[in-house]
């Protein structure tokens, strides 16, 4: 800067003004006027360092005179890095304004040419050991950068995906809880708690709707009513996925490309059922992410089991039913019971698109996490609404199994109860997606040896698979 002393140049104290903190020198190497006085402190900080050399202006003219004997010399340029980088510990990065703001000196006196030595101090360090404990600092430094730099992009990102949400109505609310009161009404049955049951009628082999205040014999009679006629129609369970649409493609980027909702059968789209099992998954792979907050204490995302150095990966997970029963109490009431659980797979992609691995490895992160799922699930459902009502729906999805199987005699209403369809509003929505990014640097004989900037990015698929037929419910 014309008029002021450069950082890192090297001066030799002439007078010394200790009430004013001023020093009157003359230059001996760097740039800026050949004399002049200087300001010592600023705002508490020292602004020079000492060096332990005999220094002359005579000496400055040769490269061979420039240090005494024991004594390390450094490079001019050395020394300014050097000098920048521990001005930045002292008094952090300096903004445009900032350094707008510095060129103007905060005294100024008549014939007197009042100059800063921007060159902090360590007092009486030696030169090396001072390159050693910078080097480390500015690495301390760059790490704090990055790490606030790292929050920004994240809560940029959190903000994308809360739009995203929003744009494709993504999100369980209470709204999309379908309702036995209007139900009952038709069936001519009061439920003072919104709660009922079915009871099984010998005589006429058929089933009644009764009030209940007992969960596990609770039914849901829209999930019931359209798992009876998926179950008629298809002689199966309803199920859904969330499939990427170009996978196989050489243009396939899990941050943009799209990921479809499949229904079986394609007419649950627009129902509450297909709702339920969106949400569901979804919600799942969000878990699974590290989106939310766990559910339960002690539960890790699948990105906390992941090594942050490892390869990227693809997997599905699937809601599924591990147990599935119907049993009947004494006084002829239906209640259905599930055990239901998340499984993992790896995912390849080959020449149809994303493939199942032939195994999964047991230490998998999403193997880890659909375990710890799975091991907690009973508990997730009393916490989160939407596990619960897919509970719900695998427990209808049981008992339609079970009436139709045992030749249970149904009117046509059981099967109109639900809702009317709705339009199915976006059947494409953007992939779920994350990553991970990580940071190393490595300090070396007082220097930034070298830095390691990465991000791993994983990509989860999956649904909700009853896989009922393994289950004999008939009586």
């Amino acid at each position: 800067m014309p008029g002021r002393l450069s950082t890192g140049a090297l001066v030799v104290a002439l007078d010394f003004d200790a009430e004013a903190e001023r020093m009157q020198y003359e230059k001996v190497s760097g740039e800026g006027p050949q004399s002049g006085w200087v300001s010592t402190s600023f705002k508490g900080k020292e602004l020079l360092v000492l060096v332990d050399e005999d220094v002359s202006t005579e000496d400055a003219s040769t490269d061979e005179h420039a240090s005494t004997e024991g004594t390390s010399v450094m490079d001019p340029a050395e020394r300014e890095e050097l000098a920048m980088q521990v001005y930045c510990l002292r008094f952090g990065e300096a903004t445009e304004e900032e350094v707008e703001s510095s060129k103007v000196p905060l005294q100024e006196e008549a014939n007197e040419s009042v100059e800063e030595v921007i060159c902090p101090e360590i007092e009486q360090a030696e030169v090396a050991s001072l390159d050693l404990e910078s080097a480390e600092d500015m690495a301390q430094i760059v790490l704090r950068e990055l790490k606030q730099k790292e929050e920004e992009r994240k809560q940029k990102v959190a903000e994308e995906k809360q739009a995203t949400r929003e744009e494709y109505d993504i999100g369980w609310k209470a709204e999309r809880i379908p309702r036995n009161d209007s139900i009952a009404e038709r069936l001519s049955c009061d439920l003072p708690q919104g709660m009922c049951c079915l009871v099984f009628n010998e005589e006429s082999n058929s089933v009644n709707v009764a009030s209940t205040i007992e969960p596990s014999a609770a039914i849901n009679l829209e999930y019931l009513s359209t798992a009876l006629e998926v179950r008629r129609r298809e002689n199966r369970e309803p199920l859904f996925s969330l499939d990427p649409v170009d996978a196989g493609s050489e243009f396939y980027d899990p941050k943009r490309s799209m990921q479809v909702k499949r229904f079986e059968p394609a007419w649950l789209a627009g129902t509450s059922v297909g709702e339920v099992l969106f949400q569901s998954d979804y919600h799942l792979k969000e878990l699974s992410m590290g989106e939310y907050e766990q559910p339960v204490v002690g539960m890790k995302s699948c990105h906390e089991f992941s090594n942050t150095e490892g390869p990227e990966w693809s997997a599905r997970e699937w809601f599924v039913v591990r147990k599935a029963e119907v049993q009947m109490s004494g006084d002829n009431v239906l209640m259905p019971s599930v055990k239901m659980g998340v499984e993992a797979r790896e995912q390849i992609i080959g020449e149809n698109g994303l493939e199942d691995v032939r195994t999964t490895k047991p230490n998998h992160p999403l193997v880890k996490y659909a375990e710890m799922f799975t091991h907690n699930f009973d508990l997730i459902a009393e916490r989160k609404s939407v596990v619960f009502h897919l509970r719900e729906l695998a427990k209808a999805s049981v008992m339609a199994k079970f009436l139709i199987e045992s030749g249970v005699e149904l009117d046509e209403a059981w099967f109109n109860m639900a809702a009317e369809e709705t339009e199915a509003c976006c059947l494409e929505i953007p992939q779920l997606w994350n990553d991970r990014s990580q940071t190393q640097i490595r300090v070396q004989d007082g220097r930034i040896a070298d830095d390691n900037f990465g991000t791993t990015g994983h990509s989860l698929y999956g649904g909700v698979q009853f896989g009922l037929d393994k289950f004999q419910l008939s009586g």
